[in-house]
């Protein structure tokens, strides 16, 4: 029966691998987690004789991609096939939520199978499911062996439902990866049906989800020696350098305790009991015990995951106390290092600049914030902007969320967390899921907040750095325009409007050692213009930038088409701010036109302005 934790957002499903002894089953569990992605997978538990034969159950833990926003975990179990161990395979068919019977294609085993086909329906019916309708695929493996019964005969004999079919060479891989995607699709088809919050989105199928699914799980969705290379999967940068634990307190938590069912007929006297019985539940208490272990297996990766990631934030915070990392590599690596921690697929950093609003700094591949811009969204983001903890939304029938919908791909969910001072909130990280993604439990959602609070002093102070740099260039700016601005209406009075040969170096070198960001192509071509005008033009372009955003204006000088095109871009005008830029624009023209020769343009794209001077070359 599939387990659902809407706290945990978690689903649980039980996928239950059924055969012959010596069938294969064992071996396509080993094959799917030796290729399986090591986030996709736990540590198999098997229970083994001295010849590597299961003498109870294996157990194989593996976690596919986000399911309508949980995370689906299966637990896929193969039992032991010997005939002494039936009350082990009873008790792995109790609750199971998918079924996958691998026969063996060995001339010579052909009533095993049948008797073991048998046994599985009788255990179905005993656990009170219909093999009618529970998720079922068969799997005809050792294909390879030079005698084999033809699939014809297996199909006639074992798949009266004609449910999927797969031959197979579990040895090898072939079928392997096939025969699990069926059982998964299936699975997931199932869970669909009867639980009407988990109904795929229109347009997104069972077969679709699965592909995707097993491709997030292995990197591929075939085994085999035919099958294409795996995708290579992302490795993460930056590991976390080890660190020094504290020792352990005195009074350490009690141990947790594992609580395992008593098998029927328990309250008997151990002796009254059949030897059927006691086998039963021993297997019952051996298959709960295996359960509880992967679980704990599972919490301890959970704990020593949150361990890296927290590590791996104080390493980002002391790298944001370094003079040599600039805010916007700052809050790269935060933003990365919140994304990763929420498990989110993308992220923008909502800062609260002195004079108001919100600017966004996106993650790459974003390039702006999806909400920042949308008027339904605007209060809600005023709202969580004074808010103490983080605050998680999912955008299905949200109309303030509405413009989740409209990205490529679109999101499903945003996840808001504050990072502020000991006063107040100074950003917002918006960690954003896109599609079936699993979100995150409120205890993801508490480490993340944790990771807040971890950066918010190393980025406070480097938003002081900021400020005070951006107060700097602004002062120099300021200067360099009253000396200009000095030097052109003494010109003008005199009527000395002289073209002269003007490098360009000398008067933006300085802006760069300021901090603000300039290229020069080498060996630049001085150009032709009175000197005290032409960086009057630039330093009032660049101000305008300077002013609205620090940091964020751009100057790229290079030749084009015979002259010399420089480029300032910075930040759009504001509400309220359009007739200054407008003035400013008008002065840029007026100085091209007059003492510079070539030509002005202004180009605004969204945020960005771009003002761009072609001048001639002196």
């Amino acid at each position: 029966m599939v387990d659902i934790n809407e706290s945990s957002r978690t689903i649980k499903a039980k996928i239950v691998y059924y055969g012959p002894a010596v069938g294969g089953k064992t071996t396509n569990l080993r094959f799917l987690q030796d290729n399986a992605i090591r986030e996709r997978r736990g540590m198999m538990i098997s229970v083994n004789s001295t010849q590597e034969r299961t003498i109870l159950f294996d157990l194989l833990p593996l976690r596919t991609i986000g399911f309508r926003g949980y995370d689906l975990r299966l637990q896929v179990i193969g039992v032991a096939g010997q005939s002494m161990y039936a009350p082990s395979r009873k008790t792995a068919l109790r609750d199971a939520d998918g079924l996958v019977f691998v026969a063996n294609s060995a001339v010579d085993r052909w009533e095993e199978n049948l008797q073991a086909y048998g046994e599985m329906t009788q255990g179905l019916v005993a656990n009170g499911l219909d093999i009618t309708e529970i998720p079922f695929v068969i799997q005809y493996n050792k294909r390879d062996l030079p005698e084999a019964t033809s699939i014809d005969v297996m199909d006639r004999g074992l798949n009266p439902r004609k449910v999927p079919s797969f031959p197979a060479t579990a040895r090898d891989g072939a079928g392997v990866l096939e025969t699990f995607a069926a059982v998964l699709e299936a699975t997931v088809r199932a869970i669909a049906t009867r639980h009407s919050h988990l109904e795929l989105p229109s347009g997104l199928t069972p077969k679709a989800w699965t592909q995707v699914a097993v491709r997030g799980m292995f990197g591929r969705t075939s085994f085999g020696p035919d099958a294409p290379p795996a995708i290579p999967v992302p490795v993460k940068i930056q590991p976390p350098k080890p660190i020094k634990l504290q020792p352990l307190p005195s009074q350490l938590a009690e141990p947790k305790v594992i609580k395992i069912s008593p098998g029927k007929g328990s309250d008997e006297r151990l002796d009254n009991r059949s030897p059927e019985a006691v086998a039963e539940s021993y297997a019952e208490a051996s298959a709960e015990l295996g359960i509880a272990v992967a679980e704990m297996r599972e919490e301890r990766d959970a704990a020593l995951g949150r361990l890296e990631e927290t590590a791996r934030a104080l390493e980002v915070a002391h790298a944001l106390l370094s003079p040599n990392t600039t805010p916007d590599q700052g809050v790269m690596r935060v933003l990365s290092c919140l994304a990763e921690a929420a498990e989110a697929t993308h992220a923008t950093l909502l800062a609260k600049p002195p004079s108001g609003g919100l600017v966004a700094f996106p993650l790459p591949p974003l390039t702006g914030d999806p909400l920042l811009d949308s008027s339904a969204a605007r209060d809600w983001l005023k709202e969580v902007s004074e808010a103490d903890a983080p605050v998680l939304r999912e955008a299905a029938g949200d109309e303030v969320l509405g413009a989740l919908g409209e990205v490529d791909p679109p999101f499903s969910a945003v996840l808001a967390t504050p990072i502020r001072d000991s006063e107040k909130v100074f950003a917002l990280a918006m960690l954003y899921f896109a599609g079936d993604m699993p979100l995150p439990s409120q205890e993801r959602i508490d480490h993340v907040s944790l990771l807040g609070r971890i950066f918010s002093a190393p980025l406070e102070l480097g938003n002081l750095r900021a400020q005070a740099a951006a107060l700097e260039r602004l002062r120099y700016l300021a200067r360099r325009s009253d000396a200009s601005s000095a030097w052109a209406i003494a010109a003008l009075s005199r009527g000395d409007l002289t073209r002269e040969s003007v490098a360009l170096e000398p008067l933006l070198d300085p802006l760069s050692e300021l901090g603000v960001d300039v290229s020069l192509e080498p060996d630049l071509a001085a150009v032709s213009g009175h000197a005290d005008l032409l960086h009057l033009a630039l330093v009032t372009l660049i101000s305008g930038g300077e002013r609205r955003r620090p940091g964020s204006v751009t100057v790229r000088c290079g030749p084009e088409d015979g002259r010399v095109r420089v480029e300032v871009q910075g930040p759009s005008a504001r509400e309220g701010e359009q007739e200054e830029d407008e003035a400013v624009q008008a002065l840029a023209q007026w100085i091209v036109d007059t003492c510079c020769g070539g030509r002005f343009e202004t180009a605004v794209d969204g945020a960005r302005t771009r003002h761009t001077l072609w001048l001639d070359p002196a």
